[in-house]
C-alpha cells in the first residue's frame, strides 16, 4: 500500500470485522461449532473476504444467502478469498459465519486472545465504499 497522490482517490476502502465473543466449546474432543449472524449495515462491494480462527478450529465458513463468501479448514495464516470483479453486498444482508473446532483439552475453551488456550471466530472483509471515511471499519460483535 502506499499514500495516493491528492485527487486520485475515487473510492475510500474499509474493513469489515464480524467477530463472535460468546464462543463456549466444551472439551468433548467432538467437533462443535459456533457461529454468528449480522446485517451489513450499507451496500457495499467486497474485494476480499478473510478469517481468523485459533489452533483448534478445523473449519471456517462465511455465507450471505446462498453465496459462500469465504471457507477455510486452515487456522494458521488462512488465504485471502480475492473478489475481481469485487462481490455486491446490499445494506440489510445477513452475514452468517461459524467456526468448528475440536476440544480436547480437558477443559471449556471461550474466547480469548491466545491462539493456543482459547478461541476466535472472526470473519473479515475488505470493502468500498466508505460512508464515512474518518471511521472505515464495519463491526459486528456477537
Amino acid at each position: 500500500m502506499y499514500v495516493a497522490r491528492p485527487g486520485i482517490v475515487m473510492q475510500h476502502a474499509g474493513s469489515l470485522m464480524f467477530v463472535l465473543t460468546s464462543i463456549s466449546i466444551p472439551p468433548s474432543g467432538q467437533p462443535v461449532t459456533v457461529s454468528g449472524s449480522c446485517k451489513v449495515s450499507q451496500d457495499m462491494n467486497l474485494i476480499s473476504t478473510g478469517s481468523h480462527m485459533h489452533q483448534r478450529a478445523t473449519h471456517f465458513v462465511a455465507t450471505s444467502g446462498n453465496t459462500t463468501l469465504y471457507q477455510t479448514d486452515v487456522w494458521s495464516d488462512p488465504p485471502l478469498m480475492p473478489y475481481s470483479p469485487p462481490l455486491l453486498l446490499s445494506a440489510n444482508s445477513a452475514v452468517d459465519w461459524s467456526c468448528t473446532y475440536v476440544n480436547n483439552t480437558g477443559s471449556t475453551i471461550g474466547f480469548g486472545q491466545s491462539a493456543v488456550t482459547d478461541a476466535m471466530c472472526n470473519f473479515n472483509a475488505t470493502f468500498y465504499p466508505v460512508q464515512d471515511v474518518t471511521n472505515p471499519l464495519v463491526q459486528c460483535l456477537q
